[in-house]
This record gives C-alpha cells, sequence and structure tokens, in this order.
C-alpha cells in the first residue's frame, strides 16, 4: 500500500493529468473488476502459491535434512 501511494504521489507532483483513477490503481477498491485467480505459467488448474506456503516448504526441506543428518550420525 505504500509503495502504491508514492506511485500515486509521484504522479500528483510531477504530471496530474496521467495520474491513474484510484480504483484503477488500487484494484482490490473496484467493485466492477472480476476476480480471476492469479495462475501460473498460464495454467488454469495451478495457482501462484502463497508466500508462507513456500516459506513453510523450504522450512520442512531443511527439517527433513537435519532429521536426515542427525540419523546418520546416530548409525556411525
Amino acid at each position: 500500500m505504500d509503495h502504491k501511494t508514492a506511485e500515486l504521489m509521484a504522479f500528483a507532483v510531477n504530471d496530474p493529468s496521467k495520474m491513474p483513477s484510484v480504483e484503477k490503481h488500487y484494484s482490490f477498491m473496484d467493485d466492477n473488476a472480476e476476480r480471476q485467480p492469479d495462475t501460473l505459467n498460464n495454467e488454469p488448474d495451478r495457482t501462484d502459491p502463497e508466500e508462507w506456503q513456500s516459506d513453510q516448504a523450504l522450512l520442512v526441506q531443511q527439517a527433513m535434512a537435519v532429521r536426515a543428518t542427525n540419523e546418520r550420525k546416530k548409525s556411525e
């Protein structure tokens, strides 16, 4: 939101005639905008994962690697 506000302020200061409408700039404010799911690689059945899901997958991967290393150390 801060970045979008800064962009609008830049338009207002430099060239107000080219300033986009608030509804166009903040798409969530436009009630008429159709909500389509974000797609990954233009495939409609796969959506882009949330940031926390990517972080969680990375954490699980790292935990599994640590567990495997600990198991190897115990068996030596």
